[in-house]
């Protein structure tokens, strides 16, 4: 068996991107999303209010391109990893990727330890 998977803020599904470069490379990149925290019921009803994306993975896409940066495939602007695998791990736990709790108080979850075990395993 393998890790728990990890939920977003709200209980919704994690859900992750990965783009094959070449499927003979053992070489990844995987690339956290950052984006703050929320601490209490006030904060994170602010925070899912304000800026949702950041608490569940109700409405994002099922496939994502990348434009640029450090996932780019481009090799003159990103020389070092163009040609590796990538994965965008978004980022919906609101606990630096650190969490380990279910708050039984406001129904709000912060599992984000989970994300990577879940993703590389």
């Amino acid at each position: 068996t393998g890790p728990s998977m990890p939920v977003c803020n709200d209980g919704s599904p994690y859900v992750y991107y990965v783009e094959v470069q070449d499927p003979q490379s053992s070489s990844w990149i995987l690339f956290q999303q950052g984006g703050g925290y929320c601490f209490d019921e006030y904060s994170c009803k602010e925070r899912a209010s304000t800026m949702s994306y950041l608490t569940t993975s109700n409405g994002k896409p099922s496939q994502l391109s990348y434009s640029g940066g450090v996932l780019s495939s481009s090799p003159t602007e990103n020389p070092n990893f163009h040609n590796w695998n990538h994965v965008y791990l978004p980022y919906c736990t609101s606990d630096g990727y650190a969490g380990t709790a279910e708050s039984s108080e406001f129904q709000w979850r912060f599992l984000g330890s989970r994300v990577v075990p879940a993703v590389i395993h």
